[in-house]
């Protein structure tokens, strides 16, 4: 009489690959096949044992627990360190345990999502949380007063560990004797810590009729086993293991089945135990002749190929197992490793899918030349993938689906599992799969990385890793493999500053996805200023004018705000795809991903056309779940063209001003940037020309960018942060009347609150008031210093100084510079008091000094062009001010004047 294998297929599963003597495509042969007359470690346990079907299930352990009323009841337990974990979660608690409410705080206006279970641990009745109800909570460690705005609905547990609970509940009541009697066998009536288990499968509820990646037909729990909870020594996380069954126990399992099914009043839904879920042998033996015959052909390079029958690839010597660890860089800028599944589907395609060579996967600059060992590694990789593939589907066709779960035929099911130390060489489940090893790989992946050269590598953990070391894995970690059925819309972003085109974008987003998320990064060492004052658009004022933004708009929009945000925006959902114990970043944020079936990735339409924009976000090519959502590119309004051209007509002078500005603080930047070698190949007076062509590419590019800095250049089509910024700065430092414009990008109610946040709350025009009151202070003394002009019959020091008498011998001596400071000029709190410098030829001193009857004349004519612009700043000699305002012609010179030096 043959075994039957009733340990379920838990923890992690092998492929014949993983096993440490499988070192080479002869070795994973003559594991299938066998060697020297033995028959190959499929068909000897197919021989001696009933291998289990792998179920593609909700995995969930389930235990037996007291209630608050002392009765015993079923709990399923998520594995958390959660009270409600810890205490079981019974099936009125499942809402509490999946579901969240969606609060709004009556203070800032900003929604916070928390799970039901957290605001219990709070002390909150759960009849409380109602929506509309009024609460005081605690979040991010302050005491805030909320509103419930929702409760979300529809997280797959709910519903299918409903219907499993209800089911052994109800046996549990109708026949207490008997289920007292196989639960104690099964040690499991007073030891919460012995759980079940199991794998649901509850297809009715399911957009896609299906709960994983096999689709059923039918509804059922599978039971496998039983585990014990326990926390490895020295941590506190709550792992399972599995327990070894006696006899005894094994026969209480099926015991359990019977009387779940008799008992149940669900006829859709039904038990099976271990012996239902196994794969019998079939009549005829394991045939791997036609599979091994097969040709395939693997591309080296544009005129290199090879192909041949797959039992001479895994016979040749070159073709060895890959390794794990390896790295190449592929064409879209990621490192992966040559066994990787993205190798796998790009040399050896399905029908109908696009077939690409090593060379085209590899990056030319990284790998200009690649060596005979470099081909056979990729080979190498491909091929033990495609054998264990082909030669696991052999075996699979063979067997005998014994209680017709799901699809009859095997092939279209995960796989069988089947362990035994004395065949295989070790205790743990060696999983044999056919065709579902290369579902869900997407022949799209290989198109991806051979289109995306040059592609920025943001990521390296999207990789196909082995274990660590063969058998040293952790402890079985139990983890549900449900999904719910909303959406979400992940918008990442540097939003520095956010304005209407991203509103809409969101807005755009809210329409297609049940919720959307606004993610704000937070460069570390890039950082956003504004081109003239040079005030940064830190995180905390992108999030507060985000905030602005939202004021009253869609409810199913989000802004995440977190104290750990990512400086990168790509890297925001791969962040959140952890456990929160697990995230660099936002780990502060209560993000389950398996409450959602379909997370999006935002991205502009504009951003299409743009392959390093495309190539930023080919991390998530590999995630199932995930996909890029493309949004309009959204266009200012008509009346934003017509008053930007009011602008430019109205204010051309000082248009031309802040061009000069631009130019001269270019040419300053630039001299600044020039590195020390390329300094010396310059000439004794460099032009700006020999300035910026000594630059590096990124430099210039900087250059060019900052000399876009005027109303000229501002695009009167497309929402562009980088003009946002400028309009602000024209409004800040210039007092351009740039209000209409302003409102095109933030709303009409909205230009205040953001020149306070980006500010502070002073006036936007308060630079420019001071200035004028200190203009008319030295203006008021004008009198007394032409006066003393006539007196001093030559230049004099501006603060008042007697004029002393100087002999001629001494007027070529250096010119001395003074720095002149208004005695009068009002002083107002937090502001440092305004000094101008004035820069003087050796005959025109202003130290006080004796000159001649020329250096006074001089000085004269000096003074009557003081208002002209000071060609040491630019070389525009004609004024640009109202001739008949004298102060605003000195306010306007010192503002520009002071923004050219800074």
């Amino acid at each position: 009489m043959k075994k039957l294998l009733t340990e379920g297929p838990v923890g992690h599963m092998w492929h014949p690959f993983d096993l440490d003597y499988v070192r080479n495509g002869k070795d994973l042969l003559e594991f299938f096949t066998g060697r020297g007359g033995e028959e190959g470690k499929p068909q000897q346990y197919i021989e001696q044992f009933t291998p289990s079907i792998k179920i593609d299930g909700i995995n969930g352990p389930i235990r037996l627990v007291q209630n608050p009323l002392g009765e015993k009841e079923f709990a399923i337990d998520r594995m958390s360190r959660a009270p409600i974990d810890r205490e079981g979660i019974t099936i009125n608690r499942l809402k509490e345990r999946f579901e969240k409410a969606i609060l709004q705080s009556l203070d800032t206006d900003e929604e916070i999502t928390i799970p039901l279970h957290k605001l219990v641990a709070m002390g909150i009745s759960l009849n409380k949380i109602v929506v509309g109800k009024k609460l005081n909570i605690t979040h991010s460690k302050k005491k805030k007063e909320v509103i419930i705005k929702s409760i979300t609905s529809g997280h797959g547990f709910v519903s299918d560990g409903g219907v499993a609970l209800t089911m052994l509940n109800n046996a549990l009541k109708s026949n207490t004797s008997g289920m007292e009697q196989v639960l104690r066998e099964l040690n499991m009536w007073d030891n919460p810590n012995i759980c079940l288990n199991n794998d649901i499968v509850h297809e009715e509820g399911k957009a896609n009729g299906q709960v994983n990646a096999v689709k059923y037909d039918e509804n059922f729990i599978a039971f496998h086993g039983v585990n014990e909870i326990f926390s490895p020594e020295g941590k506190k996380t709550r792992k399972t293991r599995e327990v070894v069954l006696s006899s005894a126990q094994k026969q209480a399992l099926v015991e359990l089945v019977k009387i779940l099914n008799e008992t149940n009043p669900n006829a859709a839904f039904r038990a099976l135990s271990p012996f239902d879920t196994v794969a019998l042998k079939g009549e005829v033996p394991i045939d791997y002749t036609s599979v091994l015959g097969e040709v395939i052909e693997v591309k080296l390079d544009d005129q290199n190929a090879v192909a041949k029958s797959l039992e001479s690839w895994l016979k040749d010597s070159k073709i060895v197992k890959p390794s794990y660890v390896e790295k190449y860089t592929f064409a879209d800028g990621k490192k992966r490793s040559y066994f990787s599944k993205a190798n796998y589907v790009a040399l050896i395609p399905d029908s109908g899918e696009e077939q690409y060579s090593v060379r085209q996967l590899l990056d030319e600059t990284v790998h200009p030349e690649l060596t005979e060992d470099d081909y056979y590694k990729f080979c190498s990789g491909a091929i033990f993938y495609h054998a264990t593939r082909l030669l696991g589907r052999a075996v699979l066709v063979t067997l005998v689906n014994k209680s017709k779960v799901g699809n009859e035929a095997l092939t279209s099911h995960e796989g069988i599992v089947m362990r035994s130390s004395k065949i295989f060489g070790v205790d743990k489940p060696i999983k044999i799969t056919g065709d579902f090893i290369r579902d869900g790989m997407g022949s799209n992946l290989a198109q991806a990385m051979a289109k995306k050269p040059g592609a920025v590598n943001e990521s390296s953990e999207m990789q196909d890793l082995a274990p660590k070391e063969i058998g040293d894995e952790d402890a079985e970690q139990t983890t549900v493999q449900s999904r719910g059925t909303k959406t979400v819309a992940i918008m990442p972003g540097s939003f520095k500053p956010p304005h209407n085109g991203h509103l809409q974008m969101a807005e755009h987003f809210a329409g297609i996805a049940d919720e959307v998320l606004i993610f704000v990064s937070s460069p570390k060492g890039s950082k956003r200023f504004l081109p003239f004052s040079r005030t940064e658009i830190s995180y905390e004022k992108s999030i507060e004018l985000w905030r602005t933004l939202l004021g009253g708009k869609s409810g199913n929009i989000r802004l995440v705000e977190s104290s750990s945000p990512s400086p990168s925006p790509i890297m925001a959902l791969s962040e959140i795809m952890k456990p929160a114990s697990e995230r660099t970043y936002y780990s502060d944020f209560d993000f389950f991903e398996e409450d959602y079936d379909k997370l999006y990735l935002g991205m502009s339409e504009k951003e299409k056309g743009d392959s390093g924009s495309m190539a930023r976000f080919s991390m998530y090519e590999e995630e199932p779940n995930v996909q890029v959502l493309f949004s309009p590119a959204f266009k200012h309004s008509p009346e934003y063209s017509e008053s930007l051209a009011e602008l430019i007509k109205g204010s051309e002078m000082i248009i031309k001003s802040i061009q000069a500005d631009v130019e001269y603080k270019a040419l300053e930047l630039a001299k600044g940037l020039v590195s020390s070698r390329a300094r010396k190949k310059l000439p004794a007076n460099p032009s700006k020309s020999d300035l910026i062509n000594s630059l590096s590419k990124v430099n210039k590019t900087k250059i060019a960018k900052f000399m876009k800095s005027t109303p000229i250049n501002l695009d009167k089509e497309n929402y562009s942060a980088t003009d946002l910024r400028l309009l602000l700065d024209l409004k800040k430092v210039y007092n351009l009347p740039v209000d209409s414009l302003l409102k095109d990008f933030v709303g009409a109610s909205n230009v205040e609150q953001y020149l306070r946040a980006i500010f502070g709350s002073g006036e936007v025009n308060e630079s420019v008031n001071i200035i004028q009151e200190m203009i008319k202070s030295i203006l008021a003394e004008q009198v007394e210093l032409d006066e003393i002009s006539s007196m001093a019959q030559g230049n004099v020091a501006l603060g008042g100084s007697k004029p002393v008498q100087r002999r001629r011998e001494d007027e070529d001596e250096d010119a001395v510079k003074e720095t002149v400071n208004s005695p009068t000029a009002p002083h107002q709190e937090g502001l440092s008091m305004m000094t101008v410098r004035i820069n003087p030829t050796n005959r025109h001193q202003t130290n006080g000094a004796n000159v001649s009857e020329d250096s006074a004349y001089s000085y004269k004519k000096w003074n009557r062009n003081r208002f002209k612009i000071d060609s040491a700043y630019t070389d525009k000699r004609a004024p640009y001010y109202n001739e008949d305002s004298i102060v605003n012609s000195l306010v306007e010179k010192i503002l520009h004047n002071l923004i050219r030096l800074n």
